[in-house]
């Protein structure tokens, strides 16, 4: 399974930015849908190959009649790898299967399929149904007694609020994720990340981009201790570093680390996922700003190449993600 990168959202790079899990158990660790051991974001004819592979065992096992749980399990995988595809109507078509299979079935699982939902749900634009899907996931999760999937919970309604631009209480909800977790070390680092980069982003849209930067600096670093220096979640992270520091009006760090994390997002998502496409567009702008007219050439250029050989049904009913993004 790929987790979703939270900020990728918050930032309107249209595309989740996701990651493989590292290996073994924690708050927020699972396995990976492609089999991943290393962290890296899989190519265009690897997610190709593994939805057919999906879409297959899903119609086997809806032929042969398989339990409501295993199905659920594979329209779960199987809208996750749309999710990377940025193939959002048929991510959200599989994420809204697995939910109603589980309705009556394990309720932990219910909880982590409704938090997929909202996640995308966020995505595409549709704040208010984001919410829904994650305040149920929470009540689920505090009736469980589930204290981890609980600071989860909170984790991602902080990422819904700060995609309505509502950053006081997006601060709120990731503060109280960021106590739950404390130094628990069963925490995988990367929910750990997720919660530290939500903070940051929360507290540059409530005006104090100066109390941001730490927690974007830890997110980097952590992000390269666990998973290396050329990762994407470095890139990730780097490159949200960099926006942060734009709009708190340090520019040469802005410069520099927006710089640094599109040439990182290059060599995963260089063949055109709308996550590096957005991230790209972003850049141009504060080029264009800053007076660097050629860089931002360059950049624009990269951006009109994809917009002329996108697959536009990927991106039905991303307008609303699109309109809202970024800090304001």
């Amino acid at each position: 399974m790929m987790r979703t990168w939270i900020v990728g959202l918050l930032l309107g790079v249209v595309g989740v930015p996701v990651y493989a899990q590292a290996a073994g158990g924690g708050m927020g660790a699972s396995s990976s849908t492609l089999s991943q051991v290393s962290v890296g974001f899989p190519s265009k004819p690897e997610l190709v190959s593994a939805i057919a592979r999906f879409e297959a065992s899903a119609t086997e096992a809806e032929v042969s009649h398989a339990t409501a749980e295993r199905r659920a399990d594979l329209y779960e995988q199987l809208g996750e790898l749309y999710q990377d595809a940025a193939m959002y109507l048929k991510a959200e078509d599989a994420f809204t299967r697995a939910v109603t299979l589980l309705r009556t079935g394990p309720q932990d699982k219910l909880a982590a399929a409704k938090e997929q939902l909202g996640l995308l749900d966020v995505q595409m634009g549709k704040i208010k149904e984001a919410e829904k899907q994650q305040m149920e996931s929470l009540h689920l999760r505090e009736r469980l007694g589930d204290h981890a999937g609980t600071a989860l919970s909170w984790r991602d309604l902080a990422a819904v609020y700060s995609a309505e631009h509502n950053y006081k209480k997006s601060v709120e909800y990731a503060q109280r994720a960021m106590d739950a977790i404390g130094n628990d070390a069963t925490v995988a680092p990367a929910a750990r990340i997720e919660i530290l980069e939500i903070r940051g982003f929360a507290s540059c849209g409530a005006g104090d981009c100066a109390e941001a930067i730490p927690f974007l600096q830890r997110a980097v670093a952590l992000a390269k201790a666990s998973y290396g220096a050329d990762s994407l979640p470095v890139a990730l992270n780097t490159y949200v570093l960099g926006y942060v520091c734009w709009h708190g009006g340090d520019l040469e760090g802005a410069a520099r680390w927006m710089g640094e994390g599109t040439s990182r997002m290059k060599a995963e998502l260089g063949w055109g996922h709308p996550m590096y496409i957005g991230a790209m567009r972003q850049y141009a702008g504060f080029l264009r700003e800053r007076g660097r007219v050629e860089e931002a050439e360059v950049a624009e250029q990269v951006v009109r190449h994809a917009d002329t050989v996108v697959d536009a049904r990927s991106l039905t009913g991303m307008a609303g993600a699109i309109q809202t993004a970024g800090l304001r």
